[in-house]
């Protein structure tokens, strides 16, 4: 289960696991507690990662109005898939509010979205629902639901503000077996339960994706695309093995082209649609991923490798 941890004053950041939540899953049967009683223990020393591109409850209310005994443990909560984004007012201060994002076959579902009592309306769950967003589209995640109150304010119309909108319950094992759950401890005692989903991503098919591929190849520069020798480039929806990346090299850099000959089969660029399409919400973000995409996968065909690419900013 990854781990991010979030201020409100930065860009989210994301992080592994570490050893002390292994060690200590009921850390955030503490968090949930505290959430409903006093003030928060302060969290360990985080180890703070980079901001990277990207990954899926029931969200109470920003509480979910479940009763307190039927919330899942911390150690439930590691064992699902997803990721939960932590939030605080400074670094290495008091965690004041989490996030936990369940991905299952479906897609991605917000399963809690909590902040303290005393730390509210001052943006902490909108900063945790937009990293939460960002996240699960760059996992992959086409749409992100959420189950909630509709008529509680800072339920339904806190959701709805960030573009979630009400929808009818997919049918899917996962959503049979989340209502199933809800009719068990019936909250619709509390009001009307709705379900409400918020579309990730873009959509475009392989002929449109591919001509704009070819279109912001023709704005490279000369130079970039002068030397290029024995390469084609091709456009696939994702690699085979499954794994998450915007393009690939394959062949020989230039750089190692010493017994390199005729008859030699061309070096590829491939450039990945969906992962394109998860990562960007609009046209223009869309051509500037590619772009990037396309300077990275170049730079590899003249030998320089990601370090260096990182250090010029085309990582």
């Amino acid at each position: 289960m990854p781990w991010g941890f979030l201020l409100p004053s930065t860009e989210p950041a994301r992080m592994r696991e570490d050893a002390w939540m292994r060690r200590d899953p009921q850390r955030l049967d503490s968090i949930e507690s505290c959430l409903r009683t006093s003030a928060l223990p302060p969290p360990p020393t985080w180890r703070r990662c980079p901001a990277s591109r990207p990954r899926r409850t029931c969200c109470s209310s920003r509480c979910s109005g479940r009763p307190t005994g039927a919330l899942p443990s911390g150690t439930e909560r590691l064992k699902k898939p997803g990721f939960i984004l932590v939030t605080a007012e400074q670094e290495n201060g008091p965690a004041i509010g989490f996030i936990h994002v369940i991905e299952h076959d479906e897609g991605a579902h917000i399963e809690q979205l909590s902040v303290h009592p005393g730390h509210a309306r001052r943006g902490h769950g909108t900063a945790l629902l937009h990293a939460a967003i960002d996240e699960a589209g760059q996992h992959g995640a086409t749409t992100l639901t959420l189950r909630t109150y509709s008529d509680v304010p800072w339920n339904a119309r806190f959701y709805a503000a960030a573009g979630f909108r009400e929808a009818d319950i997919p049918d899917s094992e996962f959503h049979r077996e989340l209502s199933a759950a809800e009719q068990r401890l019936d909250l619709a005692r509390h009001g009307r339960r709705v379900h409400m989903e918020l579309q990730l991503g873009m959509e475009l098919d392989a002929e449109t994706f591919e001509k704009l591929v070819v279109d912001e190849l023709d704005r490279l520069p000369d130079d970039m695309v002068d030397g290029l020798e024995n390469v084609v480039f091709v456009v696939e929806d994702a690699p085979e093995n499954g794994e998450d990346l915007f393009g690939l090299y394959e062949g020989f850099a230039l750089t190692e082209r010493g017994q390199y000959g005729l008859g030699e089969l061309p070096d590829r660029i491939i450039v990945y649609r969906h992962a394109h399409l998860a990562a960007c919400r609009t046209e223009d973000e869309l051509r500037d991923e590619i772009h990037t995409t396309l300077v990275h996968e170049i730079a590899h065909f003249y030998g320089i490798d990601d370090a260096q690419l990182h250090e010029l900013g085309w990582a």
